[in-house]
């Protein structure tokens, strides 16, 4: 077998390391497996974050929004009401809210339930609400407060929209009690409201 030839730059230090005995040149080895497995660990410390995933923190901010509702203060008057809710929540969340909080408020029968409101291309806000909703039969006054209690409510809370049309079981309600006629969309009513 031939030998390779060696560069004659390395050759005097090969030589130098060829004569050294076998035992030095195991330390020498293992010294340097060392050294290199050092330099190893030591680069992995330091860039472990590139091949190490970290659990990531999410990090919510929650923004505040506000929710009125109006509702009867005297026999004759609307008071506006601010809630804080969360800046994303979703008009189906929105409507249970101002439905829930007018229930609190004692101005929709604890019966009644908002079955469901949708919005055209018009800005009318239908609200279908259930039978028992007309179950309570109020004086004429508290009718028409109760009525633009829910329609200043809802007009209030979503952008867009221009009026409200009463629904029960998916029908136009005419008249809730005979007080106040609803055979089209309400608007918001300004003069109810108190100064």
């Amino acid at each position: 077998m031939r030998k390779k030839k060696r560069p004659n730059l390395y050759l005097r230090q090969y030589r130098e390391f060829e004569n050294k005995p076998p035992r030095v040149r195991k330390s020498f080895l293992a010294a340097l497996v060392l050294v290199l497995f050092l330099i190893g660990l030591a680069t992995a410390y330091l860039y472990k974050d590139l091949w190490m995933k970290k659990p990531q923190q999410i990090i919510t901010f929650m923004q505040k929004d506000t929710l009125l509702v109006y509702a009867p203060k005297d026999e004759d008057r609307l008071v506006e009401r601010k809630f804080d809710i969360r800046n994303n929540m979703a008009d189906k969340d929105k409507g249970d809210l101002i439905m829930k909080n007018l229930k609190n408020l004692k101005v929709i029968p604890e019966g009644a339930m908002l079955k469901d409101f949708t919005a055209d291309s018009d800005g009318i806000i239908y609200v279908n609400f259930s039978r028992a909703f007309l179950e309570a039969k109020p004086s004429a006054i508290s009718e028409i407060l109760r009525t633009f209690s829910i329609v200043n409510s809802f007009l209030g809370n979503f952008r867009n929209a221009k009026g409200v049309m009463l629904l029960i079981d998916g029908q136009p309600v005419y008249t809730p009690s005979g007080a106040i006629y609803a055979y089209k969309p309400l608007e918001f009513n300004q003069d109810l409201l108190e100064d």
